[in-house]
């Protein structure tokens, strides 16, 4: 999906991906582990990351993390153009299942 739109600027390729991962980690949200989220986000940073050295590649991979990465609070690690409120979803921000339980347990 990522290698379909390497010359689009990060706002679009944003809001081309994020209905995609919500509307997969929302279907899958109840059966699926976060573990299985952590990976699919470790899985997207890094096709990400070869996105951003792709429109860049005569500059070093700090200089693209710097570009493409902002922190937002205490995440680090937030796809998102500079000055806008856009921000690309985590897989692992969709409570699963057993979290949804367990909240619904504490409100009893």
């Amino acid at each position: 999906m990522i290698d379909g739109h390497k010359s689009v600027p990060q706002f679009d390729l944003i809001a081309h991906l994020n209905p995609v991962i919500r509307g997969w980690t929302n279907y899958y949200s109840g059966v699926v582990s976060k573990r299985i989220f952590n990976q699919a986000d470790t899985t997207l940073f890094s096709q990400l990351k070869a996105w951003a050295e792709h429109r860049h590649p005569n500059k070093s991979s700090q200089w693209s993390c710097q570009k493409y990465w902002q922190t937002v609070g205490s995440d680090n690690w937030v796809f998102k153009p500079h000055n806008q409120k856009i921000r690309l979803y985590k897989h692992r921000e969709t409570p699963t299942g057993l979290t949804q339980l367990a909240q619904a347990i504490a409100k009893f």
